[in-house]
This record gives C-alpha cells, structure tokens and sequence, in this order.
C-alpha cells in the first residue's frame, strides 16, 4: 500500500510544478479515491494562466487543447458529487479573466462575478481583471454595462500599477467600436477612477476620435477642453497638417491665431513648420522657421517627434480571433490615418532642405537635428528604428556631429562611420530676402487673455 507515499507527495509544494505534473499528479489522487478540489484548482490556475500569458504566440491546436482540458476540470471543480469544500475565489477570478480575454463569453463572466459575490459580497477583482471585463462588455456592444460596471467596482486611491497594456488594448477596442461621445465618456471615467494618469498618449487618443467623427474643427476644441480640464496641451500638430493638406488658409489661420493666444505665438509657428516639413513643403516651412529661435528648436523637435507616437499606428499586431476589431483598426478613415501617420517621422526632411538649399540653414543645425531626433527615438524606446533610419545618413553627415551627438550616439551602441576630423562649417550666408509672415503681430492684438478664448 504506497497511499502513504501520495500524501506525502501531496502535501509538497505543487507551485512550481508543470502541467504535465500536476496532471499526473491528479491520476494519483482519482486512483487513490483522495480530495482532488486542490490539485484541480491548481491546474485550472496553471491552464487559464498559460493561455493567458500566450494568447498572442501559443499555436491553435495547442490552443484548442488548453480550452478543452479548461472546460472538462472546470465541469468537474464545481460539481459538489465530485469534489469537495467551496470554490476558491482565486480560481473564479483566473476564470472570468480567462472567459474575458480568451474566449469572450460574456454569459460565463457574469456567472462567475456573481458567485463571487455570493461567496464574499466584499470580494473586489483586482484592476487588471476589471479593464477585460470592461473592454468584453464594450466588444458586446454593451457600452452602458461597462459603465454601470466601473460604477459598481469603483475607482482606485492612485492608479495601480501594470495597468498600462490593458487599458491600452481597451481604450483601441473603444476607439473602434463607439462614437465619440461614447469614449470621451469613457476614457473620462477611467481617469477619474483612476483606471489610468492623464497621459498625453490618453489624451491624444481622444483629440484623434473626435478628428475622426467630427472634423479638425471639432478637434480643435475638444483639444481646447482637454487643456481647461488636464492642462494639457496635445494633438495640435495632426489638426494643423489636415488644414495645411487641404488649402483651407482661413480656418488654419483661424486655428494658428487660437494657438497662439493660447500658447505663444512661437508655438503656433513651430506647429504650422513641422506640418509644412511633414508635407515636405521645405521652403514654405524654412519662411515660417525665421519665426522660430534655434535655442527652442530642438526641445520643439522632440515635443514633435513624441506627439507623432502618442498616436496608434496602422498596423497593430492584433490576432484576428480574439480581437473582432482587427479590421476596422487597419481600415480607420483614410484622411485620419494620414494624418496621424507614424510611420515616416519627417524631420529627415529637414537633411534634404540643407542639401537643397544649403545657404539657407544658418538658423538651422545639422548637429542639433540629429540630437534631437536621436532623444526623441531614445525616449519612446525605438532606438532601432532610429538606428535603420539614420543609416544612409550618417556616414554623410558624421563630419557635422559634435562630440555631444557622437558620444550619445557611442553610448546607446550607434556605430558611427569614420570620417575626416575636420568639421566643415555649415555655410552662414545670411538669406536677404526678407519673408512673408503667415502671421502678423496684428494678429493677435485683440483679446490677450487666452483663457478668455477657451468658451
């Protein structure tokens, strides 16, 4: 008789043990005619958890598999004629985030939140599980369930922490499958129960729902509410580019003038600039750049380069089963995705300006260009992409660099081709021509006061 030997085994610690384990682990225990509540529990855990963690790598028939075996245990974990004790609620909780986020039962979560609170009516999900069940109800178009459901969990002391991917992937769902009253609304009660920070990337997204529901107009003020309500000021550059893209020189001026009671009249020309130089419009924005000091041009530039990230890009790696709004993402409205465009950052433009005109650059710096874009990619973590980038650039213009860009370069592991040691000044020949302002200082002469014109 070795049952001795299965307790023993039993009562060792079952954390660390793999699926195949535990699942031997329970034939023992079905053989012997022992409680098999325990070992059960824990490989429902370890089923729900793997698919969970592999959603987007683990192969379908594994898949498959795992959801199979997931349905047969959980069948018998709660049926009283074949186990005992009460479910665990650690286990209801790996359940409903599971049906949540793998097979989207919607039935299947609220079965199981309600027995939860049967079993413990002060059992509270932590914030991960909230935000999938959140963004569930949202794909079953249950956009006043979400609601009522935040309202009955309640919000948070401080936004907790790892929340960042989940509500990521709920605020895309959301800007996919509601209007735009729906997710401001939205994305308002997440902040205030603090789902999430008043990030600029969050409050991007919803200057860019409105510009996509309602025109650049109606973007310029929601962006002018977000500023009133976070003191945040995003999501100006892509309103400026739609303007500038269609000829509509009064209402941009219109918009430029707003900018600049609001901000500063140098923040207003930075932004028709850098939409002039995304356009590749180089000449126009070199005029609008005499406005614009060289001590703030390179702060400015990266302000620029990380707005343009703030934004989703087209191509979300997304699985098509478990993400129902796969394709609606890829086919946003083309003048939306246009103009939030982040796959081509267009300061690189600027580099074909200097070899076009190259008597024209003297308030410009090749040095303080390639610094800039090189911090803006370094903070967003796209050192690579920067790396690819500058790759046909670099061994051009390395004689440019100072020992600053070099030696930032050097330390993120930026191989720099070698070139000669002398640095050939850019030319400082002073451009007579005296350019057209798209602004004048009368411009801005009635009503100082900013905060008067955010009604």
């Amino acid at each position: 008789d070795d049952s001795s030997d299965i307790y023993i085994k039993s009562t060792k610690s079952t954390r660390n043990w793999t699926i195949r384990e535990l699942e031997d682990h329970l034939i023992e225990l079905q053989r012997k005619k022992m409680n098999t509540s325990g070992i059960i529990s824990k490989l429902l855990t370890k089923y729900c958890t793997e698919c969970l963690d592999s959603e987007r790598t683990m192969t379908i028939p594994v898949r498959e598999s795992y959801m199979k075996r997931i349905s047969e245990l959980e069948s018998i974990y709660f049926d009283k004629t074949k186990t005992t004790g009460f479910p665990s609620l650690g286990v209801i909780a790996i359940l409903i985030d599971y049906y949540s986020r793998v097979e989207l039962n919607l039935d299947k979560v609220i079965h199981y939140i309600s027995l939860s609170n049967d079993i413990d009516p002060k059992f509270k999900l932590d914030p991960h599980k909230c935000v999938s069940v959140i963004r569930l109800l949202i794909r079953k178009n249950s956009f006043n369930k979400a609601i009522e459901l935040m309202d009955s969990l309640g919000g948070y002391d401080v936004v907790p922490n790892y929340m960042y991917r989940r509500v990521r992937d709920l605020l895309l769902d959301a800007y996919s499958l509601t209007n735009f009253k729906q997710f401001q609304y939205l994305v308002n009660k997440l902040l205030k129960n603090k789902y999430v920070d008043p990030s600029s990337i969050v409050l991007s997204l919803i200057v860019r729902k409105s510009y996509q529901d309602h025109g650049p107009l109606h973007a310029f003020e929601t962006i002018k509410t977000i500023l009133v309500q976070w003191n945040n000021l995003v999501g100006m550059f892509p309103i400026i580019r739609k303007l500038l893209r269609d000829d509509c020189t009064e209402e941009l001026k219109q918009v430029l003038i707003k900018i600049g009671k609001i901000r500063s009249r140098t923040y207003a020309y930075e932004q028709l600039a850098f939409a002039l130089i995304h356009e590749r419009r180089l000449s126009e924005a070199y005029k609008v750049c005499q406005n614009i000091s060289r001590s703030t041009f390179e702060e400015h530039c990266q302000r620029y380069v990380r707005e343009l990230f703030y934004f989703p890009s087209d191509n979300q790696n997304l699985d098509d089963e478990s993400s129902p709004i796969n394709n609606s993402i890829r086919n946003d409205i083309y003048e939306t995705d246009y103009v939030f465009d982040t796959n081509t950052i267009s300061l690189i433009y600027f580099i074909d300006y200097f070899e076009q005109y190259p008597s024209h650059t003297r308030h410009l710096s090749i040095d303080t260009l390639f610094y800039s874009l090189f911090r803006a990619y370094e903070k967003t973590n796209r050192l690579d992409e920067f790396t690819k980038l500058m790759r046909e650039y670099l061994s051009k213009y390395v004689q440019y660099l100072s020992s600053k860009t070099k030696d930032a370069f050097s330390q993120a592991g930026i191989t720099l081709p070698i070139k000669s040691l002398s640095s050939p000044k850019q030319s400082r020949k002073t451009n007579s021509h005296k350019h057209e302002r798209f602004l004048q200082d009368h411009d801005y002469e009635e009503d100082s006061n900013s905060q008067n014109s955010l009604s």
